[in-house]
């Protein structure tokens, strides 16, 4: 019992330090990894080669490639954002949906939603957030939204679209050991729920706004032109994987090579080459940080962890339909600040943990953990879309985070009622 209750303070300490910014998340996670590694077996009394090999062979050796396919996919990610960048495919999408909607507050909302929403269906990243954001946001304000309602707008179309990025799909495969299949089977349902919840934070906001926020003349390069075909770039890997059933990384790739071949044939394999540097620059912080998620899930999976933490696991694991609901909804903001329900940070740790528990089904710890991303992904300051948002529209990220947190609690406790009535997740698969 008094190594469970160690376990528990070094996930408090980490998790301080990463919520007070004091050490990073790429940091502080394959560091929790080889502390907890290295209290199981001191515990354990393993001898001074037995723990060597603990930490060298078992958590680092097979930790640093644990997230192997979610590295490659961050890098042919990270490449098609340069690729839908550098060819002006976003651009020419925000100025058509800009030209189609005119001045009307409610249809300029709705236009640059969906083309966000688009977007992020195959585009993550610091870079994709800023170009996105640099071409969206002042259209937004220009046309009567507040800043921080601009912000926010945008911050729900980031998460809708990231409920079938490929990227995610596979991080949420490697965690969770689930297929395609099932991610889809899942996050479909609570992409359309979000959908409704964004649609109606909308309306409620622009009848609230009394007043105008007139943005100053932004000058921007005219949009390239662009066949329709190049156009949909972005919404090609929704079309391999849900009709053609393919997994994440040829859905990725297929991706790329479509974009570089339907804007400039001539240069494709120089804007291919050119979009792969470029790209695999763009994501190295987030190489990074799966590798030392990857440190931190083996030291959890472990046999030896798994013996030290499985009576708190069982105590806390919410077996009846009404408790999860419950017990997951009232945690939801434990998703942010790098908590221990964002699989970005401590959450990793805790997911595997609940999955070697074999007290919960795999799918409803994947549907519980693809409904807290979204608080996540849109309630947390310390986010990296939450952080560059708020520097485009001068706003603080705790104040886009307020603004929407109860709109995304309230689509939680929706989600996860849908989760368990009309899913049937809490039923063994």
């Amino acid at each position: 019992m008094l190594t469970s209750l160690t376990l528990l303070v070094l996930f408090v300490v980490f998790s301080a330090l990463m919520v007070n910014r004091w050490m990073p998340a790429m940091l502080a996670l394959p560091c929790l990894g080889l502390s907890v590694a290295t209290l199981v077996g001191l515990h354990q009394q393993l001898t001074l080669g037995q723990l060597e090999e603990l930490l060298t062979v078992e958590v680092l050796g097979k930790g640093s490639v644990a997230m192997a396919r979610s590295v490659v996919a961050a890098i042919f990610g990270g490449a098609l954002a340069q690729l839908v960048t550098q060819q002006g495919i976003t651009r020419a999408l925000v100025a058509r949906a800009a030209e189609y909607a005119g001045d009307r507050k409610a249809g300029q909302g709705i236009c640059m939603l969906l083309v966000v929403a688009i977007n992020f269906t195959s585009l993550s990243g610091v870079a994709a957030i800023l170009l996105v954001g640099n071409l969206v946001l002042p259209i937004l304000i220009s046309v009567g939204y507040s800043p921080r309602l601009a912000g926010t707008l945008m911050l729900f179309g980031v998460a809708l679209g990231n409920l079938v990025n490929p990227l995610a799909l596979q991080i949420f495969m490697d965690i969770f050991k689930v297929d395609l299949a099932l991610c889809l089977r899942l996050s479909v349902p609570y992409l359309a729920l979000l959908a409704v919840f964004t649609l109606a934070y909308l309306a409620f906001q622009i009848r609230r706004e009394r007043r105008f926020a007139w943005a100053s003349p932004v000058e921007t390069e005219a949009a390239p032109a662009l066949p329709w075909w190049a156009l949909v770039t972005p919404v090609v890997p929704l079309l391999l994987m849900g009709p053609l059933h393919l997994s994440p990384l040829p859905t990725m790739l297929l991706s790329l090579l479509y974009g570089a071949l339907a804007t400039q044939p001539r240069h494709c394999l120089s804007n291919l080459s050119r979009a792969l540097i470029e790209g695999t620059r763009e994501v190295a912080t987030v190489i990074v940080l799966f590798i030392g998620l990857g440190i931190a899930l083996e030291a959890f999976r472990h046999p030896l962890s798994e013996e030290a933490l499985g009576p708190i696991v069982a105590w806390l694991a919410p077996q009846s339909p009404v408790k999860f609901i419950l017990i997951f909804t009232l945690l939801a903001p434990l998703a942010t600040y790098r908590g221990p329900l964002t699989l970005y940070g401590l959450g990793s740790g805790v997911a595997v943990l609940l999955i070697k528990s074999k007290l919960l089904p795999v799918s409803a710890l994947l549907a519980a953990f693809l409904c807290l991303g979204q608080v996540q992904s849109i309630c947390d300051p310390t986010c990296t879309h939450t952080v560059c948002v708020g520097q485009i529209v001068k706003e603080s990220p705790e104040a886009l985070a307020l603004h929407s947190l109860f709109w995304v609690w309230t689509f939680v406790l929706v989600a996860l009622s849908w989760a368990v009535l009309g899913q049937n997740v809490l039923r063994p698969i």
